[in-house]
């Protein structure tokens, strides 16, 4: 085979799997299971540390899924939210499937102005291995965007309130986590570049 045909066959290849695994790998409105709420708390349900709602792990604390208008505003997306605070600052995560040396782009909305650390770690009682803070700085929806790069084959993504006291911390709707292309096309070049180098010894 000429080198030029090795070559638009591998670029064929990295195109071909970059548009296959630039999908989405994470993308909850936190819209199931749909809340029954407690009867104490109209529009919302207290999760505490150990319980789960759908994919998500509270991790410390306590945090409230509020559905209609609780506190006079909407969801951004759907008609449930997370609260990340509930009678205490909550910490909540997921673990998600990943790809050594992969880098993802988290997405996310937050309202009120409060901070909100997000984190990634290997497992789900782990320190971060690397973490940023966000504020939505108004009454208002913000969006937000946050980069990492996945550890192993397996990452728990984390998002934490801070408020100092309950009921008053940020609200998170709308998470996303995609595959960064670029990083994608590399680790497949260089994959494909190693077995080369195999081949041709």
């Amino acid at each position: 085979m000429t080198c030029k045909k090795s070559l638009i066959i591998t670029l064929a290849l990295v195109l071909f799997t970059m548009s296959a695994n630039s999908a989405l790998i994470l993308d909850d409105s936190f819209e199931s299971p749909v809340i029954t709420p407690d009867p104490s708390l109209t529009f919302l349900k207290l999760y505490d540390t150990g319980e789960t709602f759908g994919s998500w792990l509270v991790v410390s604390g306590d945090i409230e899924v509020a559905n209609d208008t609780y506190g006079g505003f909407a969801a951004y997306d759907g008609d449930q939210r997370i609260a990340l605070n509930g009678t205490v600052p909550g910490k909540i995560g997921t673990e998600l499937a990943t790809a050594a040396g992969q880098e993802y782009t988290v997405s996310f909305y937050i309202y009120n102005n409060n901070d909100v650390t997000v984190g990634f770690a290997g497992a789900s009682d782990d320190a971060y291995i690397d973490s940023d803070i966000f504020n939505a700085g108004s009454s208002s929806w913000q969006e937000q965007t946050w980069n990492f790069t996945a550890q192993g084959a397996s990452t728990w993504l984390f998002f934490e309130g801070d408020a100092t006291s309950a009921n008053s911390g940020p609200s998170l709707d709308m998470v996303t986590v995609v595959p960064e292309p670029a990083t994608m096309a590399i680790l497949i070049l260089g994959g494909i570049g190693m077995r080369s180098m195999r081949r041709f010894r």
